[in-house]
């Protein structure tokens, strides 16, 4: 094993240590809090600017008001959720199953965010020696979801690629992707 290998691994387990404190209720909750907050932000944060979604700079700002709403959203509901925790876990085995539930769902965050990471950074280490080619262009929205989808279109933008239809389920909206000519 490497030591990005032996950092996923400390990564994955400080994070469900965390995940195992806060129990399931508050993982999920917070987890649903966040994405809920994240995909309002990421629709409004555009807005900001005077060209709207036209605006070179409108993935920036929909990124930016996805983190911001996303942080927002995960504060308030994860208060609510620490009352719902309270007065549901009473037991000390149901504490130790919350626990457990919420140590694999924020372990399984982890995971999923150190692949992300790692896959966007071979693919800027593949874009930084050329050799992107249209499939792992056209593959990103599948692969990255609406990430994928202002990749994609940054990749476009680039090297003035043509578009491909195609509608992503993941994030429950249509989008193109797009391939390098």
């Amino acid at each position: 094993m490497t030591v990005l290998d032996w950092a996923i691994v400390a990564f994955t387990l400080a994070l469900g240590l965390w995940g195992y404190r806060q129990g399931l209720i508050v993982g999920a909750m917070t987890l649903l809090g966040f994405g809920a907050g994240a995909f309002i932000g990421g629709r409004l944060g555009p807005l900001a600017l005077s060209q709207g979604a036209e605006s070179p700079y409108a993935p920036l700002c929909a990124a930016l008001g996805a983190l911001l709403a996303g942080a927002l959203a995960a504060v308030a509901v994860e208060s609510v959720a620490l009352t719902l925790r309270a007065r549901v876990i009473r037991r000390p085995a149901l504490h130790l199953a919350d626990g457990a539930g919420g140590a694999a769902l924020i372990a399984s965050v982890a995971l999923g965010l150190a692949w992300v990471f790692t896959s966007l950074f071979i693919l800027a280490a593949l874009a930084g020696k050329g050799t992107v080619g249209p499939l792992v262009i056209s593959q990103l929205p599948t692969m990255f979801g609406i990430l994928g989808v202002w990749l994609a279109a940054a990749l476009r933008r680039q090297w003035g690629a043509r578009p491909v239809v195609g509608a992503f389920v993941l994030t429950g909206a249509s989008a193109s992707a797009y391939v390098a000519p």
